[in-house]
């Protein structure tokens, strides 16, 4: 039987580990005796019993920016006019190359917007988010190794059988976490 923390429980359920306390309280979860541990089994049957969670509507699409509509702002247009009226009359670009470098940047912008509608680029919020969970997922793993081997490993007094049920738990551990 694998034991889990009420974190790693959260994460299971995709609830917050609160939740799993007010589960505990109203008895739909229940604690192995003589620990603060959940069974893992228990808690994946509670998640069979859960109702699926909405599905989360379609992000509208973003308004393509000024730039990319053709207009621009007051004060970037007042920018690039005194950007221009700096250079000598010989380094001033010509109409046509002003208007297609215009042209390539408005493209480009239209282009990354297209990007993120698709989903080929992910926020930054979103990366940090799912980089936390990662990270703390594989904190609670770790941390559960002890409280799997302790009583085991108290009887060993062979170093090298103590060195391969370690290197066995976490290698199972982490191989928990990499199949998902």
């Amino acid at each position: 039987m694998d034991l889990i923390r009420k974190g790693v429980a959260a994460d299971i359920l995709g609830v917050t580990p609160a939740r799993v306390s007010q589960l505990l309280r109203d008895g739909a979860l229940r604690e192995v005796p003589g620990t603060k541990m959940l069974s893992q089994e228990a808690v994946q049957a509670y998640r069979r019993t859960m109702p699926p969670k909405p599905a989360l509507s379609e992000p509208k699409p973003a308004k393509a920016s000024a730039l990319a509509r053709g207009k621009i702002p007051a004060a970037i247009r007042q920018q690039a006019k005194a950007n221009v009226d700096a250079l000598p009359d010989d380094q001033i670009p010509d109409y046509q190359t002003s208007r297609e470098r215009r042209e390539h940047y408005t493209a480009e912008q239209v282009k990354l917007l297209v990007d993120q509608q698709r989903g080929a680029l992910v926020p930054l919020e979103q990366v940090k988010r799912d980089a936390f969970a990662l990270a703390k997922a594989v904190r609670e793993a770790l941390l559960n190794v002890p409280d799997r081997v302790a009583n085991q490993l108290a009887g060993e007094a062979d170093p090298a059988a103590v060195h391969q049920l370690l290197s066995d738990e976490l290698i199972g551990a982490l191989g928990q976490l990499a199949d998902g």
